[in-house]
């Protein structure tokens, strides 16, 4: 099912867009300039996309354009020459643009080091929208047994029954 984005309450202006490619010395793809002017720093439904055939994440905020240097802060240097982050996914991860001219997405893993955490979702940010997809928790079924244990934190149980 097609993800339906709220827009922001602000809209940004192709000036604002401008200074932010200037300090970041970068040219965001079209479709990227179009999205961020009405969906500047959301937060999506709830969703999923693809890393790989064994692994999804989902989209938890959209970077607001002048956090994007600060964000850009928790990436390994030698992926900041050449990416930068545009949206929060689960875990603590992220979704990042190639500053190149074909301007690829990937998905930032940050349990890995280096140019390593990167692996490629998408050949553009218009692929990577069309593939995000609504997720349902109510979707996931687990089959009887196949959850051998789970353990939580004490701290946060008292946390929770109180």
């Amino acid at each position: 099912m097609k993800l339906m984005i709220e827009k922001a309450d602000i809209r940004l202006d192709d000036e604002m867009i401008a200074a932010v490619q200037s300090s970041l010395s970068v040219q965001f793809a079209r479709a990227f300039v179009m999205f961020v002017k009405d969906h500047d720093g959301v937060v999506p439904p709830n969703n999923s996309f693809r890393i790989s055939s064994k692994n999804h994440s989902g989209v938890t905020q959209f970077i607001a354009l002048s956090d994007i240097s600060r964000q850009a802060e928790f990436l390994s240097p030698s992926v900041t020459r050449a990416f930068f982050p545009f949206a929060f996914a689960e875990g603590g991860n992220f979704v990042c643009m190639a500053r190149s001219d074909d301007a690829a997405v990937y998905f930032y893993d940050h349990e890995i080091d280096g140019m390593a955490a990167l692996t490629r979702i998408a050949k553009s940010f218009e692929e990577f929208m069309g593939a995000l997809e609504l997720f349902d928790v109510a979707s996931v079924v687990l089959a009887p047994g196949q959850v051998i244990s789970v353990w939580i934190d004490p701290d946060f149980l008292s946390d929770l029954k109180s």
